[in-house]
């Protein structure tokens, strides 16, 4: 027992010292971006629903007196020294010549400073499953005497490499934590603030004629998947509009091509726009079914997210241990008075009796089943067209996100006693989790 936890130690010990002889002798080209470093920076009513009206393509139950029941798809250099953080915690100031901005090897913004101001990579010296990531996190040559130098970025970007390089950590382990504070519970839908939900996406079409449209919402669980529902995959629709040809993420305004707030004191990152190089949609979904079980799908995009404060993934609820007080939805659908909202938005909706939804939906000819959710079926709060494939959120502690569910269809928008159908998260994170995985093997 002794001597193979000495062995062990050596090889730890013989993994960090080869890194270090690599960083100082192998100088490789330092990533760059022309980005000014910022001072003190520190390291460390709206209907949301996604339906297909009518006129495009959208099923309606023949005869209903309260209106279409359709599932919500819309048709359609220099500079100021910077702060970084040394291992003791205390604030260290970087003279202006050792900070330089870069790339880290997930695509994370980070500055070039030494290692032993990198605590996050200066803890994984030890760990030879973080030799890899060490290696392509050099970057620059001696420095002020300093030999070995790293990209840092201001986010867990190690942790978040192990979504690329190993299999079995395929999620983040940080995930659902934004910058914006909810406060109080909002009784009708209302503009998203700047940054709030960071791991919604928008989810862009594009036909034989090479126009784009956007169709549905999406969300971020990992650096290369978004979660959407089975229906803004395989669908009547797609015909028309064409497959899913991109994923816009980090957006809030569309009109704008820098979302700024309210007094342009706060500015967001430029948007990060990635084309879709494959869709899964389950197995057992079918598409000519008025039921829309098992609507839920994946998309892999071509290339890796980069975090930040704006692009954010959201944590999948593998749980249900509690009835939430209530759920969130966020998109850009339509509204009372737009058939598409401009800017993102948001609002509350509480939990809908799965007994009363079955009941409800069993006067149409629908079958709800245990893995679907019910909510809202309160006036005027709702997801709506151009919402499909959003998620139903919930927030624990009051700062941790998880996805619960899936915008999948409803009767209308905001209908007074016809909550919207959601597929459950939950029930679907084995296939998930499977699929994630299995094609990230195939790219190692």
């Amino acid at each position: 027992m002794f001597g193979l936890w000495n062995i062990t130690y050596m090889y730890i010990l013989s993994g960090a010292f080869w890194f270090l002889i690599y960083a100082t002798e192998n100088i490789t080209e330092t990533s760059q971006h022309a980005v000014e470093i910022i001072p003190d920076a520190q390291i460390s009513n709206v209907s949301l629903k996604s339906k297909t009206d009518g006129k495009h393509g959208g099923r309606n139950v023949s005869g209903h007196p309260e209106g279409d029941f359709t599932n919500k798809t819309r048709h359609f250099s220099g500079h100021s020294d910077g702060h970084f953080v040394n291992k003791t915690g205390r604030n260290l100031t970087v003279t202006q010549r050792m900070v330089t901005p870069c790339v880290t090897p997930n695509e994370d913004d980070g500055y070039c400073v030494p290692l032993s101001n990198c605590p996050k990579l200066d803890s994984q010296l030890s760990n030879h499953n973080a030799t890899q990531f060490l290696r392509r996190s050099y970057c620059g040559k001696i420095v002020d005497g300093v030999k070995t130098r790293v990209c840092c970025g201001k986010y867990e970007n190690f942790k978040n490499l192990s979504i690329i390089y190993a299999k079995e950590h395929a999620f983040p382990e940080s995930c659902g934590y934004q910058n914006v504070t909810i406060r109080g519970r909002i009784f009708g839908g209302k503009e998203a603030k700047l940054g709030e939900f960071p791991w919604v996406a928008r989810l862009i079409h594009k036909d034989a004629g090479n126009s784009k449209t956007f169709g549905c919402s999406g969300f971020l669980i990992t650096v290369r998947f978004v979660l959407t529902a089975a229906h803004c995959l395989q669908s009547e629709n797609i015909m028309i509009l064409g497959p899913i040809h991109e994923v816009v993420l980090g957006e809030h305004n569309t009109r704008t091509k820098i979302d700024c707030d309210s007094k342009n004191k706060t500015c967001a990152e430029k948007l990060q726009v990635i084309k879709v190089k494959k869709t899964f949609v389950h197995p057992d979904y079918d598409m000519n079914s008025r039921d829309h079980h098992h609507d839920i799908g994946l998309i892999f995009l071509r290339k890796d997210a980069r975090f930040s404060s704006y692009v954010i993934p959201i944590c999948i609820l593998d749980k249900v241990d509690f009835i939430p007080f209530e759920y969130w939805l966020s998109g850009w659908g339509s509204t009372k008075t737009e058939s598409v909202s401009a800017v993102k938005m948001k609002v509350s909706v509480p939990p809908f009796s799965f007994a009363n939804c079955t009941d409800k939906y069993d006067r149409i000819n629908v079958k709800i089943i245990n893995k679907q959710l019910c909510a809202g079926g309160i006036k005027g709060r709702d997801s709506c067209t151009g919402d499909s494939g959003g998620p139903l959120m919930i927030v624990r502690d009051g700062k941790h996100w998880f996805a619960a569910g899936v915008v999948s269809y409803g009767l209308g928008c905001g209908k007074e006693g016809w909550p919207g159908v959601y597929t459950n998260v939950t029930s679907y994170e084995s296939w998930i989790k499977h699929t994630v995985k299995k094609t990230i093997g195939r790219i190692k």
